[in-house]
């Protein structure tokens, strides 16, 4: 049962991928639009895909994942991912940006 709910629920999240709040409020791109579409990619197996969608989420993650491993970060840490972020959320709709 929770085999085909899982199915299911894959399915309808490849056919509908709702919109970017952000976007549709806006009309900019957020540093996480396009962050749906690039898991959807990756889970397919299509790498440059998944970074064309969204071309920090994946940096971004490793950090992450490395800051888990180790506790030393301290805040600047933090504070560097955040600015890697919001530089990429200003990049990314500057009019020479060709990615998504």
């Amino acid at each position: 049962m929770v085999a085909l709910g899982m199915l299911l629920g894959a399915g309808a999240a490849a056919w509908w991928q709702p919109g970017c709040p952000v976007r549709s409020g806006l009309g900019v791109k957020c540093p996480g639009c396009g962050a749906g579409r690039s898991l959807a990619a990756l889970s397919a197996g299509e790498w440059h895909q998944a970074f064309y969608w969204n071309a920090i989420l994946w940096p971004l993650l490793l950090l992450l994942v490395g800051a888990g491993f180790q506790r030393a970060w301290g805040w600047k840490g933090w504070v560097v991912l955040g600015m890697l972020g919001m530089g990429f959320g200003v990049v990314r709709n500057l009019p020479f940006y060709l990615l998504y």
